[in-house]
């Protein structure tokens, strides 16, 4: 038979990052005030900077793919909320909210696609409303993969 239309070509990307965190230093949350997640690790990375302290800066304008996570339990029940931030500003369809139940570990797992500019810088955020310590879970607790898509 005839030869169908050749098919749209897909090139492997070839801008990531990633940072991730796996020590166990306590995140104390003031009642509805933003905290950065620690991210004090670098993982592979071609084209997004990894030296910015639990960010990632993203080198050129583009669509990218976002993959999050955090898990951590609190001293006490909390309404506790996790967002992916471009620069200051939480992005909405990252939010992440639980009410979690006191010393027992509870997963933020997230994933998203979006638009950034070039010098944007990501990172992740947890915010509760009421005071409270957050213990990060053993080994890996957080993590946050950047890739370009387009």
């Amino acid at each position: 038979g005839p030869t169908g239309p050749a098919g749209a070509t897909v090139s492997p990307t070839n801008t990531y990052g990633r940072k991730y965190d796996t020590t166990e230093n306590t995140i104390t949350l003031t009642q509805s005030v933003a905290a950065d997640v620690p991210l004090g690790s670098n993982g592979p990375s071609n084209g997004i900077t990894l030296g910015t302290q639990n960010k990632l800066t993203i080198p050129a304008d583009g669509v990218y793919k976002v993959d999050y996570y955090f898990s951590g339990s609190s001293n006490v029940n909390a309404d506790i909320t996790l967002n992916v931030k471009q620069n200051a500003t939480p992005i909405g369809s990252t939010t992440i909210s639980k009410n979690v139940t006191a010393n027992v570990d509870s997963d933020f797992v997230g994933s998203t696609i979006n638009a950034f500019s070039a010098d944007d810088q990501i990172g992740l955020s947890l915010e509760s409303t009421t005071a409270v310590t957050i213990s990060p879970a053993s080994d890996t607790s957080a993590y946050l993969n950047i890739v370009k898509i387009s």
